[in-house]
């Protein structure tokens, strides 16, 4: 059977997209940046024999490249960046890639190094399909390098680690190195770097600061705390770090990063998860630079439960009286900040507590929970996720609730009217429960990413968003029909 020279010349423009979505960091290895030169080439002048050689190479090695990670997922080698994600739609995601690579080499090896109707082949011909393929994708792509399906999908990198609305709406997505802001009635974005790496970030009330936790910056006194200060009414912005009183005095939490930063209800305070473990938990008055409180969380676990931990989150009461601090042991802390008191309150279940959220009244405390479990048994790995809703007036656990799918749960929030909790994790949905039922009421689909880290909700309660990967995505809060 011959192969014309259309056969190799499709395989090269799919290709050629591949290697388009790789440089917009939507698709691995980013390898294949060095390959889309070659292939446009390849479009554009009478191929030679070389051509289809260095074509047919590429396709091998991608398909190999693609079994060795999804093979890497199945045997959880330490290489993965992101162990969790050894979950049976990613490895299939990356076998399927190789099996269509495998028989695109196949095709472009029986395709002729004789070319047919080589001379009926003129540039103008192949600078039509180079185009094409960007047409194609056209859509999707602006300027400052987002990917969004009208304002459904944002896409950064190297990826987003947390995302919230700022008091006037906009959708805020924290990367490593910058904080992005996205506006989505008139679609305007902005990037800025402002600190020396970016963990965690919260606007002041009145919306003219951005506290962000980050990195300390080197400073000849070591005095520089991970918390810098910029002022969004400043042009050009100014900023500022907050600073200890004394140098470090070789305490080795002074020089680790901010790790969460929160805003105190009603003040100008903020609460910030830092130390060497995640362990020092400090509050801090930004006006006047002034450390409030400090607790060593893994210090009270010891003495209390005799458990170490460290914190994987913190959250303040709408009063502000109180803060909680979840962890590592799967108890939580209870700090009444007038009093100077400390409680502990547990479902019973070992496992680890990722996030938590208070309802506007303070009644409810939502919690995702992951309970240990038997990896043999459990194919969602060593935790599976719930949500817990607790009344907080009486610290008693109201509710529990599971999910059909494996994983962890990793992210929650609730509704401002207090009527629903969004909870987030592994699989690329939001689920919406009902407070009152405790039951599923609906599901948003279709994050492009496997894992969710992060959601929240618009303060009007009109729309929601959820970070994972490289991706922010943008749903319209639907309307729940009551049961």
């Amino acid at each position: 059977m011959q192969y014309s020279l259309l056969t190799l010349r499709v395989l090269a423009a799919l290709y050629l997209l591949i290697s388009i979505f790789t440089i917009k960091g939507e698709l691995n290895p980013t390898y294949s940046i060095i390959i889309f030169p070659t292939l446009a080439i390849l479009l554009l002048i009478k191929p030679t024999p070389y051509g289809r050689i260095f074509l047919s190479a590429a396709l091998l090695i991608e398909s190999l490249v693609r079994l060795f990670i999804a093979f890497k997922m199945v045997t959880g080698s330490s290489l993965l960046w992101y162990p969790e994600l050894q979950m049976p739609a990613v490895v299939g995601y990356n076998y399927y890639w190789a099996l269509g690579f495998l028989v695109a080499f196949g095709l472009s090896i029986k395709a002729r190094a004789q070319f047919i109707n080589v001379e009926k082949w003129s540039w103008h011909k192949g600078l039509v399909i180079l185009i094409g393929c960007f047409v194609i994708l056209l859509p999707w792509f602006e300027s400052n390098g987002s990917v969004r399906s009208g304002h459904g999908v944002l896409a950064y990198k190297p990826y987003v680690t947390h995302v919230f609305f700022s008091p006037s709406g906009k959708v805020v997505s924290i990367t490593n190195f910058s904080v992005h802001t996205y506006e989505i009635d008139t679609k305007k974005e902005e990037k800025f770097s402002p600190s020396d790496g970016v963990n965690s970030a919260v606007y002041s009330a009145d919306g003219k600061l951005l506290i962000i936790g980050s990195k300390p910056q080197q400073d000849p006194d070591k005095r520089n705390f991970g918390v810098f200060i910029s002022d969004l009414t400043s042009v050009p912005r100014q900023g500022h770090y907050l600073t200890r009183n004394t140098a470090e005095n070789g305490d080795p939490n002074y020089r680790w990063s901010v790790q969460k930063v929160i805003l105190r209800p009603k003040s100008q305070e903020i609460a910030v998860i830092t130390g060497k473990m995640k362990h020092i938990i400090e509050i801090w008055d930004i006006n006047s630079n002034k450390l409030m409180q400090r607790f060593d969380l893994d210090q009270i676990s010891v003495k209390l439960t005799g458990k170490p931990t460290y914190a994987l989150t913190i959250a303040f009461d709408p009063s502000g009286q109180y803060l909680v601090a979840g962890g590592m042991n799967g108890d939580m802390f209870l700090f009444d900040l007038a009093k100077d008191t400390i409680k502990i309150f547990s479902s019973g279940y070992a496992g680890e507590i990722y996030d938590c959220a208070f309802s506007p009244d303070g009644q409810i405390l939502a919690l995702a929970f992951n309970q240990k479990v038997d990896p043999k048994l459990y194919k969602g790995g060593s935790l599976k996720g719930y949500v817990e809703l607790w009344d907080f007036s009486k610290l008693e656990l109201a509710k529990r609730m599971t999910w059909d799918s494996d994983g962890r749960c990793r992210a929650i929030t609730v509704s401002p009217d207090g009527r629903y909790v969004l909870s987030a994790g592994d699989g690329n949905l939001v689920r919406i429960w009902g407070v009152d039922s405790g039951e599923q009421l609906d599901a948003l689909k279709g994050h492009p990413n496997k894992i969710i880290n992060s959601v929240a909700i618009s303060q009007a309660g009109d729309y929601v968003i959820a970070s994972g990967g490289e991706h922010t995505k943008i749903w319209t809060f639907p309307h729940v029909p009551s049961r």
